[in-house]
């Protein structure tokens, strides 16, 4: 499970395995909460694994399977996979931007990747083979 706030709109975001994406907005402890789903929403899958919030406060949610989708400003999904991105796995496990906007996407079977989301440039993706510790080998 992830948890991101937005600290401009004073919203929380939650990511959950199994729901898809909670947001908490309004008042902390009695505010109004909306569940996005595929049952409510075109978020391509309820298996949200992680969360981060972009430097425009949208929130981006990684997913067991479905890669990586992000909650446009007018309430509409948009995902990114292997097949559409370059990404190197759908199995997302951790997410993560840099100071010059680039999400940094921890992947189950491919290792990490810099992705760069801005609109000119979606195709764009480095693969980075990282050793964790304890290494195996």
């Amino acid at each position: 499970m992830g948890v991101a706030f937005d600290p401009v709109d004073n919203e929380r975001w939650i990511a959950c395995p199994a729901h898809g994406l909670i947001r908490h907005f309004d008042e902390w402890q009695s505010g109004l909460w909306f569940l996005y789903s595929t049952a409510t929403s075109d978020i391509p899958t309820n298996s949200s694994t992680c969360l981060a919030m972009d430097p425009m406060g949208r929130p981006w949610v990684g997913s067991t399977y479905a890669g990586v989708s992000f909650r446009d400003t007018d309430g509409s999904f948009t995902n990114y996979m292997t097949a559409n991105s370059g990404i190197p796995d759908n199995t997302i496990s951790s997410l993560a931007f840099a100071g010059d906007g680039a999400l940094w996407v921890g992947t189950y079977y491919g290792g990490a990747a810099r992705f760069d989301p801005t609109p000119t440039s979606t195709e764009e993706v480095h693969r980075v083979d990282l050793r964790v510790f304890p290494n195996p080998s």
